[in-house]
């Protein structure tokens, strides 16, 4: 995707590569004889212009006929699956590639996600050079929407950064199950959107990244906590039986015989009272917007490197283009 910075104009003054002419003398070698003649391609000996042309765009059809995997043909199936796993870093089930074919087209599938995720980030790299030279004309626009919404709404908004000056722009809140143990799984991806340059947010700054536990339903958690409770009645009854004084001892009897399905049961109930609070939630928020959901791509937590283009795509880029359309106008 091509790309444009606002403000900047094409420089006329510079001369292009490709017109570049060398003015050195050619090197002088021995000629033939006048009358001896080289032997020319019969592809290339055309009579007129018109033909030349249909030969040009014949060979220019058989370039484009290539296999866009064909540096792949000279690998063996072992190497293939090496290949795989190493662009896979490692979280591949070989199994379910049967033959060569399928290596090869999850291999292309790879090479097409690589490809298509460094033009992305070329645009961001083009879009963080303009953000750095305007970022303080966004802030001050900011500000002036911020207060343009308080004077409508005759009421203070909540801060989301520390300073007047250093507030965030956008806020990103993160709702997770805590059952399935996505809060660690929230703390990972923060860290390596705050940190790490491979997936690097420039707007960093503008963003307040919140994580809070996802809402369960009131009737899911009455549930949940009967099952809890039974858990405990039930544990307490296989273990502490032989105290309570007002049981009759033909039940205690029973209760001896069978302790061990007893306490098997009580388990299972703390199983299903944990199992009634997951659902795989993991929901992303971008300014009120769901912008991902784990519950609509089956429970699939989102990589640091999709998140980073999500909150990107909506975010910088967003500004970017805008300006360079702005300019354009």
């Amino acid at each position: 995707m091509a790309t444009a910075v606002p403000g900047e104009a094409p420089s006329t003054g510079g001369q292009r590569a490709g017109n570049v002419v060398d003015a050195a003398e050619p090197a002088e070698c021995a000629m033939s004889e006048a009358s001896e003649a080289h032997p020319m391609n019969e592809q290339y000996d055309c009579k007129n212009e018109e033909e030349a042309e249909a030969v040009a765009a014949a060979t220019g059809a058989d370039a484009s006929t290539k296999s866009p995997t064909a540096h792949l043909d000279g690998l063996n199936v072992e190497e293939l699956k090496a290949l795989l796993v190493e662009k896979k870093k490692g979280w591949v089930n070989l199994d379910r590639f049967k033959d060569r074919e399928a290596l090869v087209n999850a291999i292309f599938g790879m090479e097409q996600k690589e490809a298509a995720q460094i033009a992305f980030r070329a645009e961001v790299a083009a879009a963080a050079r303009w953000y750095a030279e305007h970022q303080s004309q966004l802030k001050a626009a900011h500000h002036r929407a911020k207060g343009s919404r308080t004077r409508r709404n005759s009421a203070e908004p909540a801060a989301a950064g520390g300073s007047d000056g250093d507030e965030a722009q956008h806020e990103v809140l993160v709702l997770y199950n805590e059952a399935n143990g996505y809060g660690s799984k929230f703390e990972v991806l923060r860290k390596e959107l705050q940190e790490s340059e491979v997936v690097s947010l420039p707007n960093l700054a503008d963003l307040q990244i919140v994580g809070q536990a996802y809402p369960m339903s009131p009737r899911r958690v009455l549930i949940s906590k009967a099952l809890q409770g039974a858990f405990f009645g039930t544990l307490g009854l296989a273990l502490m039986g032989d105290q309570l004084k007002f049981i009759p001892e033909s039940v205690l009897a029973v209760l001896r015989a069978r302790r061990g399905l007893i306490t098997s049961t009580g388990f299972l109930l703390n199983v299903l009272s944990r199992a009634a609070l997951q659902n795989n939630a993991f929901e992303v928020f971008l300014d009120g917007e769901l912008i991902y959901s784990a519950l609509n791509a089956s429970g699939r937590v989102p990589t640091a490197e999709l998140l980073s283009n999500l909150l990107l795509e909506r975010t910088l880029l967003k500004d970017y283009y805008a300006a360079a359309k702005t300019a354009r106008a």
